[in-house]
């Protein structure tokens, strides 16, 4: 279990990374289909 544990961070950083870019492109497509 310590090879998953010490990949953790990287995968929560990596989910942080995704979930801002879905908010970004959802701002994206919101300013898109209100224009």
């Amino acid at each position: 279990m310590k090879h998953l544990t010490t990949e953790w961070p990287l995968l929560k950083e990596l989910e942080e990374q995704l979930v801002r870019t879905l908010q970004k492109v959802f701002a994206v497509l919101l300013a898109a289909l209100l224009e």
